[in-house]
């Protein structure tokens, strides 16, 4: 398997997919989430409001990867912190398989580490420093690849931030065209909250077409879920229609592609909390499996 580092400046420019998760809490010297995530000050504020920061997002370009291609894994921060370390590691193999599988160091799903696999770091950067943080490789086998970003104030408090904010996910490495269709949450940003103490969360989830030689048209349709409020949707021609707090949205007439929603809704905490129904694509006679909803930890 070739190994590429890219430089720390190099930013994607392609259809990315990304996941983002609840950073750490800091103390702001005033409750506006935006003065704060901005302001540079890591001295918490006596009497203040805390406010959640940073959220770090790992990108996979192209999404899904392919077997003999350059395949990227990009880390950022919102917002970006001049103080700390961030990290990526990937998932791989401890030790040869019995039966020839894999070897060892050979790329491993987040779900084998802990038996089979480890955590190895790929990248890091000491903060400040320049962002976003990258590392590619060549993948030579198909299936699922974990991957884990890692930000780490310094000891003490001295950043500002408590706690080691982290996100793992596994990216989808493919040996040729998968067809279907699929949800990913690619971002996830703290709005704030509601009069009932509830989070307000910004999500952006995209719907993953492809209909490879196919090239089926047909209909694209599912739903948020309650008090979901719709803020954006690309690509253009979409109908959103709410009724009983719940939004239901539609292209028509449209075939392989990627389909991204930008939303709202308040949450109480919890784990693996639902952000979508379950979505469909529908074509003049047939149609792809239902899309397993899309769930949120925080």
């Amino acid at each position: 398997m070739k190994v590429f580092k890219l430089p720390l400046t190099a930013v994607l420019c392609a259809g990315i997919f990304s996941l983002a998760f609840l950073g750490c809490k800091k103390e702001a010297q005033s409750p506006s989430l935006t003065s704060d995530a901005k302001g540079g000050n890591t001295t918490p504020a006596i009497n203040s409001q805390p406010v959640i920061a940073p959220y770090t997002a790992i990108s996979f370009n192209p999404t899904p990867g392919q077997v003999g291609e350059t395949f990227t894994a990009t880390v950022s921060l919102d917002p970006v912190v001049d103080c700390g370390a961030l990290t990526l590691e990937q998932a791989q193999y401890d030790s040869d398989s019995p039966v020839g599988a894999y070897a060892t160091g050979d790329p491993a799903p987040k779900d084998s580490v802990g038996t089979v696999a480890s955590w190895v770091k790929v990248a890091s950067v000491e903060l400040p420093g320049t962002l976003p943080l990258t590392y590619s490789y060549v993948p030579a086998k198909a299936g699922n690849v974990g991957f884990r970003a890692h930000y780490m104030p310094k000891a003490g408090g001295e950043c500002g931030y408590n706690g080691n904010p982290q996100v793992a996910v596994n990216a989808t490495i493919n040996a040729g065209c998968v067809e279907g269709l699929s949800a990913q949450r690619t971002s996830a940003q703290s709005m704030g909250t509601d009069s009932k103490g509830n989070t307000i969360w910004q999500f952006t989830v995209v719907m993953h077409l492809n209909t490879c030689e196919n090239n089926y048209l047909g209909k694209l349709q599912g739903g948020l879920i309650a008090n979901a409020t719709l803020t954006s949707a690309s690509p253009e021609g979409y109908v959103a229609v709410t009724r009983n707090k719940n939004t239901i949205v539609t292209w028509s007439n449209v075939g392989t592609g990627d389909y991204t929603l930008v939303y709202t809704v308040p949450l109480a905490s919890g784990i693996d909390i639902p952000i979508t129904g379950a979505w469909s694509f529908k074509w003049d006679g047939g149609q792809y499996p239902y899309t397993d909803r899309v769930t949120f930890t925080f």
